[in-house]
């Protein structure tokens, strides 16, 4: 398992980001506002974890090519994304989310994740794809999920850039 303490996470997040190139005019790097990310927090009667907010503070508004296609900002997230994966999931026969559940990302209203957001540091990520027959627990805190995530756009970016495929 991965273990990189919050007050490191931002200075490696960012020096990976950079190392993409996703730091780019057509698509920039803006970091949300604190009072966004906590007005958010008390409109889905939640608390956020720090690694969350300081993810946010870097990329709340604008990840460059990052997550191109998904809904993450903080602009584009609110309370009703739980009621509508919950709606998603009656309709497949799957358990709905339990209390607290806060969904911090959605790609194209068909795929949903989301961690529990009662005060744990860094929560595990869950994931949902519209008529999937089960609830997936990613086995990622989110921090992981986040690494591992820049980690496949890298791949992805040396393949596209150097032609770089793996056999």
């Amino acid at each position: 398992m991965l273990t990189i303490l919050p007050k490191s996470f931002a200075k490696h997040f960012v020096a990976i980001l950079r190392d993409l190139d996703f730091y780019n005019t057509d698509c920039p790097i803006i970091g949300a506002k604190s009072r966004s990310i906590r007005a958010l927090a008390a409109a889905c009667d939640v608390k956020l974890p720090k690694v969350y907010h300081q993810v946010q503070l870097l990329i709340g508004q604008g990840a460059g090519e990052l997550f191109i296609g998904s809904c993450f900002k903080i602009s584009e997230l609110h309370q009703d994304l739980v009621k509508d994966l919950n709606d998603m999931l009656a309709l497949d026969g799957l358990e709905l989310l339990p209390e607290k559940a806060f969904v911090f990302m959605h790609h194209q209203g068909y795929i949903f994740n989301w961690f529990i957001a009662d005060g744990a540091q860094d929560p595990v990520v869950y994931e949902y794809s519209e008529g999937s027959i089960e609830i997936l627990c990613s086995g990622y805190t989110y921090t992981e999920w986040m690494l591992v995530s820049l980690a496949g756009h890298r791949k992805a970016h040396r393949q596209v850039t150097y032609g770089e495929f793996s056999s």
